[in-house]
């Protein structure tokens, strides 16, 4: 199955338990988070669509403007010394025009109501998005401090055995304890190792995992 979220925190890998607090790593996985980073720019184009679909319902104002220029004007004389030109050599001329939308038997008020339905469908996915990466975090948050408290019950079981190990080693070499007594001691005490290894594996793929 797929995974449902990918978290990035930017922490160590070695953060333990004890250093992070829930809200921290909350915080850095919704500042890290791809997928809150898509639903909030999929939530930003649903609200401009919205805008779009309103705005259609208003009028369009729209200015134009034009220029000419006619180097050879003809030129009539009235009177010797006296002449005018008929027109002129540089023409300028604007255009403003008010554009109203028309009647379009609910066309527009279907596409605001669907673009408002997307809206309101964009900020439900993002509401889930974000209750999953809650979600996630408190797993992953409870798995790490689980990791570290199955180290501290492996090391002490560790130091038990190593006593105990000791103990009945001196037992041996005063004569009270046998050979099968050794053997069995030596046996737990390996187990004992072999727990820790697998507690501190354990701690590290609950880092990566955080991580």
């Amino acid at each position: 199955m797929r995974t449902i979220l990918t978290i990035v925190l930017l922490l160590p890998l070695t953060t333990s338990a004890a250093d992070l607090t829930f809200q921290q790593a909350l915080h850095q996985a919704s500042q890290h988070s791809q997928s809150l980073k898509k639903a909030a720019a999929l939530g930003d184009a649903s609200h401009s669509s919205l805008k779009a679909a309103q705005a259609e319902r208003w009028p369009t104002l729209s200015l134009s403007g034009s220029a000419q220029f006619i180097d050879d004007v003809p030129v009539v004389q009235f009177a010797p010394g006296v002449t005018r030109e008929l027109g002129a050599k540089q023409t300028f001329q604007t255009d403003t025009r008010l554009t109203l939308p028309l009647f379009t038997g609910g066309k527009l008020s279907s596409g605001i109501d669907l673009a408002l339905a997307g809206q309101q469908l964009q900020e439900a996915l993002a509401r889930g998005d974000s209750d999953r990466v809650a979600y996630t975090v408190w797993n992953e948050y409870l798995g790490l401090q689980r990791a570290d408290r199955m180290v501290e019950v492996a090391q002490a079981s560790l130091k038990r055995a190593e006593i105990i190990s000791a103990n009945v080693a001196s037992l041996y070499t005063a004569g009270v304890a046998d050979s099968i007594d050794l053997n069995d001691t030596r046996l737990a005490l390996a187990r004992a190792q072999l727990g820790v290894t697998q507690a501190l594996n354990e701690k590290r793929s609950a880092e990566i995992r955080t991580a």
